[in-house]
């Protein structure tokens, strides 16, 4: 049901002394942290060269690994390079970040989802709608993504979409 990085996360936010509150909801309240991060590494930011001061000294605190995912918190405003090297450090952020919007569950690729390529297809219908000033099938063809879960950002590079 979700990606084993939301899962590390949700065993990131606990230190090894307490006691691990494993539910569904921490889950998705880490994939949700999740996506935000990963928007931000989609923004070109490129891993500094050494591992964060802060974060090593989180981890040098008897292994404090939720005093580390804040300082993640902290660095994700202040200095994306920083934030960049101390996630993958924690062996977070691994993935490309469209794959992690592309992500979905093992075996969820049935009937009633649509697979890459089709969203792809529809994508690429949706423009050619748009340019013939089509905009009622563009809306449909927008709307019928979103029912399926899929999430369109239309930019200045073109469109571009994620599971959501």
């Amino acid at each position: 049901e979700f990606p084993g990085e939301a899962i590390r996360l949700v065993l990131l936010q606990t230190h090894y002394r307490q006691p691990l509150d494993f539910t569904k909801a921490g889950i998705g309240e880490a994939r949700r942290t999740l996506d935000r991060w990963y928007r931000i590494a989609g923004e070109g930011a490129v891993p500094a060269a050494d591992v964060p001061a802060s974060l090593i000294a989180a981890l040098s605190d008897d292994l404090n690994t939720p005093k580390a995912v804040a300082e993640l918190h902290k660095l994700a405003g202040e200095d994306r390079s920083a934030f960049m090297a101390g996630a993958h450090f924690l062996g977070l952020l691994g993935l490309d970040p469209e794959d992690w919007f592309k992500w979905q569950p093992a075996g969820a690729a049935n009937a009633d989802t649509l697979d890459d390529a089709a969203i792809d297809e529809l994508i690429n219908e949706r423009t050619a709608a748009r340019n013939a000033k089509n905009f009622a099938r563009s809306d449909e063809i927008r709307d019928e993504l979103a029912a399926q879960g899929v999430v369109l950002e239309d930019g200045a590079g073109g469109t571009t979409w994620r599971r959501g």
